[in-house]
């Protein structure tokens, strides 16, 4: 009796976002309040009032929460990235809409803004993806379409505007027909080459779906930043196919990828709070060499929170910017001059004299008193 109690309370779980509560912005700073997996919940399952626990079960497994968190402390239901990701046909657009929606698609969700735009990059660096949008504007819940815009931006700034014009296509009423399908050709075809089409086109999606297949992580590696990994190993796949011996005049034709990091300004020393404080710990600290410190970021680890400029308190950390990457994998970001204590070996701010932190400072003082 009790593992069937256990493996129906375990069911429950799986159908539901798993929650890291510990980088949930709310709980890392107190500065200001993040409220947006509250306002965009449908059920009612989140709440902000001190001592409530989530509601899960009344969860509809919307997505809207994975796809909104700034800070990715939600990561998709087991099994999701499959149900995405597998046995679908990439000889073929793959078509996208809502419950409300009357087209005959291939995925059928409940919010096409409770779709990670993470998900859609790695499935468009496959195969074309359609998203039918006819019910968006008029949404009862305007916040579920600035989700929804505001993916399709992040998504427009990862692949590029020529790559999403190929490979995105947005489309608010009829049907969609592919660049490459007869329907398309001002021609008329005759009868001889429309048979001739139909079993090039039946050999294909034969072997497409023998072969071809998009890799998935395993759910036991299920968290908040499971489809920037597989987005992350498919630019890796993508740069290494593209960057065939080229001349080096040619280098421009490496492809690269627009992902939104923080900047710096001169003020930064590489105190390391920003690190600290990373709910997805995507910025690192290089070690002093010649007065200049390496600050290095993992564009796939960096959400967009906006967490690191909240809380720097020497105005090092300002705005956010849509930099082109060569790889989502570790980066040097920027160079900032540095100095460190003289006892403890802590960054401190350059020309800063007698050359120690606070707390060493203040420990000198009592020993003097």
């Amino acid at each position: 009796m009790e593992n069937a109690v256990s493996a129906i309370l375990q069911e429950k779980t799986n159908r539901r976002p798993f929650f890291t509560p510990d980088k949930c912005l709310n709980r890392r700073q107190r500065k200001f309040t993040c409220t947006l997996c509250s306002d965009l919940c449908p059920a009612g399952v989140f709440s902000l009032k001190a001592g409530e626990t989530l509601k899960w079960d009344k969860c509809t497994n919307c997505g809207l929460c994975t796809a909104a968190c700034p800070s990715r402390c939600f990561a998709p239901p087991a099994g999701t990235q499959r149900e995405y990701l597998q046995n679908i046909d990439l000889s073929r657009p793959v078509t996208f809409s809502c419950y409300k929606e009357k087209q005959l698609c291939d995925k059928t969700v409940e919010c096409l803004g409770g779709v990670p735009w993470e998900m859609f990059a790695v499935l468009a660096m496959h195969t074309e993806i359609v998203l039918y949008i006819g019910e968006c504007p008029t949404c009862p819940v305007p916040k579920r379409a600035e989700c929804l815009q505001k993916n399709m931006t992040q998504l427009r700034n990862i692949l590029g505007d020529d790559r999403f014009a190929a490979r995105v296509h947005l489309l608010q009423e009829g049907s969609f027909v592919p660049a490459d399908h007869p329907q398309s050709e001002e021609k008329k075809l005759t009868r001889r080459e429309i048979f001739s089409n139909v079993k090039k086109t039946i050999a294909q999606e034969a072997y497409q779906a023998a072969v071809t297949r998009i890799p998935v992580l395993d759910d036991a590696d299920r968290d908040g930043l499971q489809y920037r990994r597989l987005l992350s190993a498919c630019v890796l796949k993508e740069r290494e196919k593209q960057k065939a011996p080229v001349q080096k005049s040619e280098s421009e034709h490496v492809p690269t990828w627009g992902m939104t990091l923080p900047g710096f300004t001169t003020k930064c020393f590489g105190c390391d709070i920003c690190r600290r404080v990373c709910p997805q710990q995507a910025i690192e600290n290089g070690p002093e060499q010649n007065g200049k410190r390496i600050i290095y970021i993992t564009p796939y680890k960096c959400t967009a929170c906006n967490l690191c400029m909240t809380v720097c308190p020497y105005g090092g950390a300002a705005g956010l910017n849509c930099i082109s990457v060569p790889y989502l994998e570790k980066l040097p970001l920027v160079k900032v001059q540095a100095a460190d204590c003289e006892i403890c070996g802590t960054p401190i701010q350059p020309g800063k004299f007698p050359r120690l932190c606070t707390a060493c400072k203040n420990k000198r003082i009592k020993r003097q008193k």
